[in-house]
């Protein structure tokens, strides 16, 4: 994530640029932790490496299906779905 310079305005996120982002730190450090030499720890760091990505890309495919559906269906309890799941409304 991006530190806003003086002056500039702080632009919202998407959720999953965060798993993305995360993710990206996490095999950062395991791959520097296989170096280091501290392997179990270096396991645990890329497992959550791999989780972050799918949970990232579980997210975008998640948000293209509810936009299809939602503007497949009528029903109200389709409409509030989106912003239960995602915290906002699409």
């Amino acid at each position: 994530m991006r530190v806003a310079q003086q002056g500039e305005t702080v632009v919202s996120v998407i959720p999953y640029q965060r798993l993305f982002d995360t993710g990206m730190q996490y095999y950062t450090i395991g791959r520097y932790s296989v170096l280091a030499g501290v392997n179990p720890v270096a396991g645990n760091l890329l497992h959550h490496a791999i989780e972050m990505f799918l949970k990232g890309a579980l997210a975008v495919n998640a948000a293209s299906l509810l936009r299809k559906w939602k503007m497949k269906s009528k029903s109200i309890k389709v409409h509030s779905m989106g912003s239960i799941i995602f915290g906002r409304e699409f």
